[in-house]
Parts: structure tokens; C-alpha cells; sequence
């Protein structure tokens, strides 16, 4: 796969981190794992913490695709998997 499909992969696990990200902390009385991430969600609150670091996120990815290594994006898409799954087992045990 290319660079854009890998960076496709990185959309949409970003898109699901957010989704499962918001519905177990939302619906679930989950708390956020990501010690960088809380103190700005306690701030600004969720979606807009959420917000405010995939945008970013994917778009470094996008602008600095001719710079940036393959390997730094699988290892965020699987981060990002790994994230997603964790959700939804927060969620399954809500």
C-alpha cells in the first residue's frame, strides 16, 4: 500500500478513535487514559479536546507526507487501532 492508503487508514481510525472515544466517555462513566489528553478535556471539554488533536493530527500527516517515514504512520495507525479496540472494550464492559 501507498503512503495515501496508509494515510486513509490514519482518517479513519482517527475518526473512530474520536467516535468511540466520545461514546465511552459520554455514555460509559469511562475516564480518559491519556494523561496529556484529560487535563485539556477537564479544560475544554471532550469534543472539543478531541477536536483540537485529530484535526492536527491528520493534517501533519497530510502537509508532511513527502517528509515523514511510512513507518512513524503505521505505527500511528497502530496506535490508533490499538486505542479504538480499548474503547470498544470499555464500551462491551460499560
Amino acid at each position: 500500500m501507498t503512503y495515501l492508503h496508509w494515510f486513509y487508514v490514519l482518517v479513519a481510525v482517527q475518526v473512530l478513535d474520536f467516535l468511540t472515544t466520545y461514546f465511552a466517555l459520554k455514555d460509559h462513566n469511562a475516564s480518559e487514559a491519556n494523561g496529556l489528553l484529560k487535563p485539556i478535556m477537564n479544560k475544554i471539554g471532550v469534543v472539543p479536546a478531541l477536536v483540537v488533536t485529530k484535526i492536527p493530527t491528520i493534517a501533519l500527516f497530510w502537509f508532511y507526507q513527502a517528509q515523514m517515514p511510512i513507518e512513524i504512520l503505521w505505527a500511528m495507525c497502530a496506535v490508533g487501532v490499538y486505542v479504538v479496540g480499548n474503547n470498544i472494550n470499555v464500551i462491551r464492559r460499560g
